[in-house]
């Protein structure tokens, strides 16, 4: 049982609570509305906001390299124009995947 020292044996035990009704579960009840006290810092608001540009911006750049794939795109390579859509929207999201950390 978790929290328990018993490693071996018998035993006959009576459940008085489970879950949240528990010790365990007052702990966690408590780290819970303890986290929801905090605010974020200056530097963690920042860094959010930063994040979110940086999305915007590497959406805006694999959005621009699938646009300027458009003429390549029924190119003799591909057997028609929308495998190459497919190709190069491919390229763009593994762009945008290995951009965003």
């Amino acid at each position: 049982f978790a929290g328990t020292m018993v490693t071996a044996g018998n035993a006959l035990a009576v459940v008085t609570s489970t879950g949240m009704s528990t010790q365990f579960g007052k702990i966690q009840q408590g780290v819970t509305d303890a986290q929801q006290d905090l605010q974020k810092t200056p530097l963690a608001m920042r860094i959010d906001e930063f994040g979110n540009q940086l999305t915007v911006i590497i959406g805006i750049i694999c959005v621009a390299v699938w646009l300027v794939s458009i003429p390549k795109m029924g190119g003799s390579s591909f057997a028609n124009k929308f495998d190459g859509a497919v190709y190069y929207a491919k390229v763009a999201v593994a762009l945008g995947v290995a951009a965003i950390p």
